[in-house]
């Protein structure tokens, strides 16, 4: 991912461990230890906006996961486009980009 940021953009990764459910990592884990992380990013940085690159597909991969788990962002129709998290409002503005679109870009 870093060798993908244009220089001069700040980036910052970092590796999460999760909870593991039959040998298959936990996506509520996953979820809560990514958004722990930003948020400390966001209070190291001070930054107030974060935009992550979630695309078209993922948002059609996320809706029919979380009907068969039942969910809550099922009934509000998967990936939010925006949200407040903390003191940073989360931006996905490639939501509605297909991931072969940006590839091809």
């Amino acid at each position: 991912m870093p060798n993908l940021c244009v220089s001069s953009r700040p980036a910052t990764t970092s590796r999460v461990r999760s909870k593991r459910v039959r040998s298959k990592p936990d996506e509520d884990s996953a979820r809560r230890a990514r958004h722990e992380f930003f948020a400390r990013v966001a209070e190291r940085t001070g930054i107030k906006k974060l935009a992550l690159a979630h695309t078209a597909d993922d948002q059609v991969e996320t809706i029919p996961a979380a009907v068969v788990a039942r969910r809550r962002r099922a009934r509000f129709g998967g990936i939010w486009p925006e949200r407040q998290l903390g003191n940073v409002r989360v931006i996905r503005p490639l939501l509605k980009v297909r991931r072969a679109e940006i590839l091809e870009y």
